[in-house]
C-alpha cells in the first residue's frame, strides 16, 4: 500500500506536466504520451534504484555528521563557556588578589626593613663597642707614654738638680745610703 502510494506521489507531477502538452494539440497522442511515460519511468526507476542505497547511505552519513558538528559545536560552546566564566571570576577577583599581593608586598618590604635596621642597630654598636675599646687601649697608651715621658722628664731635671745643688759628698753620702737600702731588701 506504501509503494503504491508512493508510485503515485511520483507520477502525479508528470502527468500534471504533461496535461498542458496534451491539451495543445488536436487531442492526446497517448500513444507517444505512453511511450515517454514508460520511458521515463524506466530511467527514472532505474536510477532510482541504483542510487536509493547509496543516496540513503549519504543522507543517513549526512544527517550523522551533522549531529555530529551539532554536538561537538554544543560540547565546544559548553567548554568556552565554562572558560569564560573561569576566566571572568579570574578578573572578578583580580582587584582583591591585586590588593592582597599589595598588601603582602608592603608587609614583606616592612619585615625586610625592620631586619635591616635591627642589622644596622647591631652593626653600629659592634662599630661603637670597637671605637670605645680602641679608644680606651689609646688612653692607656697615651696615659702610659706621658707617664713615661713624665718620669723621664722628672729624671732628667731631677738629675740636673742633683748636678747644680748637691756636692761631691753629698752625692756620695746619698749612693751609699741608696746601696745600703738595695742590700736590705735583697
Amino acid at each position: 500500500m506504501k509503494r503504491l502510494a508512493n508510485k503515485l506521489c511520483l507520477l502525479t507531477p508528470l502527468f500534471l506536466a504533461a496535461s498542458p502538452l496534451m491539451a495543445s494539440g488536436d487531442g492526446p497522442d497517448w500513444a507517444n504520451f505512453s511511450y515517454q511515460l514508460v520511458n521515463f519511468v524506466i530511467f527514472f526507476g532505474g536510477l532510482f534504484y541504483i542510487l536509493k542505497k547509496p543516496m540513503i547511505e549519504f543522507f543517513v552519513n549526512r544527517v550523522k555528521g551533522i549531529r555530529d558538528s551539532l554536538e561537538l559545536a554544543e560540547n565546544s560552546r559548553e567548554e568556552a563557556k565554562n572558560r569564560l566564566d573561569e576566566i571572568e571570576g579570574k578578573m572578578a577577583n583580580l582587584d582583591a588578589e591585586l590588593a592582597d599581593i599589595g598588601e603582602q608586598a608592603k608587609a614583606d618590604l616592612q619585615k625586610e626593613e625592620d631586619k635591616l635596621l635591627a642589622s644596622t642597630k647591631l652593626e653600629a654598636e659592634r662599630i661603637l663597642a670597637q671605637a670605645r675599646s680602641e679608644c680606651e687601649n689609646q688612653q692607656r697608651e697615651a696615659a702610659t707614654a706621658l707617664k713615661a715621658f713624665l718620669a723621664d722628664l722628672a729624671l732628667s731635671e731631677a738629675e740636673k738638680m742633683v748636678k747644680t745643688t748637691m756636692t761631691e759628698a753629698e752625692r756620695g753620702k746619698l749612693f751609699a745610703d741608696f746601696t745600703e737600702r738595695l742590700g736590705a731588701r735583697s
